[in-house]
């Protein structure tokens, strides 16, 4: 999977590199003082096997350490070099995957597919589930639009309804608000300002569930102009999960943007799903969403 570096050998950003003589695995994030590494347990990384590692770390303080997943699961981690003074950005430094950022001495010799990186921190659910470690679900609520209209269901659970409009016509076809043909897909189109739609799933027999979105922003014009994920247990109290702001425009041929979101807390036999527009946003800043699926667990 590694080695992925955002800086030069002893640059500011932050790195992950593998060692192929002890099968461990190595973290580093530059500080003003000196940069902190970790490691996890030696022979962690099986050479010639497909493993995904994840790995959250929170640069406010020094005290803190990164948590660091193999195939979804918390690793011990050992702070080899204590970091010091103040967190350095890698603003302008390049990303590179497979290599150093500022030279290629150090070429990895595997294959890594499926690189992300989130601007928040994800929770251990929501990176079981991205790691595909969590286990088959009990019971998923799914649906990729491809029926051209709002009941679509493709998961193996039935939802509570339909797709129901916000603010718009309440006609899949014509509106703000569409399942429309995007790039060969069907997709749920929202556009215009406080517009959006919104579904209820019974999850009340559920002990864990997590949201995966795929997302698709077109003409935001700024920060202001985003699409907002929220959750509720009863369609009253609302809880924002994530925005998808401008500004720029996503090409809809190319996979969507997909996002995990721990969704336990709202446990019930009417928990909603809604996706809403900014007020600011205009007749064609729109978003698009794709292949929605809660996945549960008992």
């Amino acid at each position: 999977w590694t080695l992925v570096r955002s800086d030069g050998l002893t640059g500011d950003g932050w790195a992950i590199r593998l060692n192929k003589d002890n099968g461990g695995l190595n973290f580093g994030q530059g500080f003003s003082g000196g940069r902190g590494w970790w490691r996890i347990p030696d022979n962690s990384i099986n050479l010639d096997t497909w493993q995904h590692v994840a790995i959250t770390y929170d640069s406010s303080s020094t005290a803190n350490d990164p948590v660091i997943y193999l195939d979804g699961i918390p690793l011990a981690v050992t702070r080899v070099d204590s970091p010091s003074g103040s967190f350095l950005t890698d603003s302008a430094i390049n990303l590179r995957l497979g290599n150093h950022a500022g030279g290629t001495s150090h070429t990895f010799e595997g294959k890594i597919d499926d690189a992300r990186i989130y601007d928040r921190i994800l929770t251990e659910t929501e990176i079981k589930t991205v790691s595909g470690s969590g286990g088959s679900c009990d019971a998923t609520f799914a649906d990729d639009f491809e029926t051209g209209d709002y009941a679509g269901s493709t998961g193996t659970a039935a939802w509570v309804g339909d797709w129901s409009e916000i603010n718009d016509s309440g006609n899949p076809g014509n509106g703000d608000v569409t399942n429309s043909a995007k790039s060969g897909n069907r997709v749920l189109v929202i556009g215009n300002s406080n517009k959006g739609a919104q579904r209820v799933a019974d999850l009340s027999a559920y002990s864990t569930a997590t949201l995966t979105v795929g997302h698709w922003i077109s003409g935001l014009d700024g920060t202001d102009e985003h699409g907002t994920v929220e959750v509720s247990s009863d369609g009253s109290v609302w809880t924002v999960l994530d925005q998808y702001p401008g500004p720029g425009t996503d090409n809809a041929s190319n996979p969507p943007t997909v996002a995990s979101y721990d969704i336990s807390a709202f446990l019930s036999a009417t928990t909603y799903i809604r996706f809403l527009t900014s007020s600011t946003n205009g007749k064609f800043d729109q978003v698009f969403y794709d292949d929605i699926e809660i996945c549960t667990n008992n």
